[in-house]
């Protein structure tokens, strides 16, 4: 008889409106965002509720129960501007009873917040903004629209910019 194993690995996905996300940056590459609207216009008649249940976001339950996002922040933004209010999320940590600092300090610690403007100068915690309609527009940041070409004005990107501190881009051979 085969053994059932100890924990469940299927995400458990809920629908949460857009509006009540929180984002972990304070930036993203508006490029993308444009892209990413560009893309669900195409298919939304065609195979829209299937993207969007193949695009589950993953986020952190944090201070007050608000869920926090930790990945697909330019999906979410372009989304949003499309007139999509709900996405469905998947719970991967579960922070709400941590105090507020500390919550941030968890993040901080794991690479799941990213508190750097765009000009790549570390920024406090409070700077990031609550809205995922509040994020601001990072023109150098580097997105599958603009991989491989010269940056608006050069920076250096921080390294908890990805997890080895290589951007990678959609379209790339390794």
């Amino acid at each position: 008889m085969a053994q059932q194993p100890l924990h469940n690995r299927e995400p458990i996905l809920i629908p949460v409106p857009i509006a009540e996300l929180r984002p972990t940056q304070i930036t993203v590459g508006m490029r993308e965002v444009a892209e990413k609207r560009k893309h669900w216009r195409e298919r939304v008649d065609r195979d829209g509720g299937e993207f969007l249940g193949r695009h589950m976001v993953p986020v952190l339950l944090g201070p007050k129960q608000r869920h926090y996002v930790i990945d697909h922040h330019h999906l979410a933004r372009a989304l949003q501007q499309e007139g999509v209010e709900n996405m469905l999320v998947a719970v991967v940590a579960d922070l709400h009873r941590l105090e507020k600092s500390s919550f941030w300090v968890v993040l901080d610690n794991r690479g799941w917040c990213h508190p750097y403007d765009a000009e790549g100068r570390r920024r406090d915690f409070d700077a990031i903004p609550t809205a995922i309609s509040d994020l601001v527009d990072d023109p150098t940041a580097v997105s599958p629209v603009n991989c491989g070409k010269p940056a608006a004005s050069p920076r250096t990107r921080h390294p908890s910019a990805s997890s080895s501190g290589r951007t990678f881009c959609a379209d790339a051979s390794s």
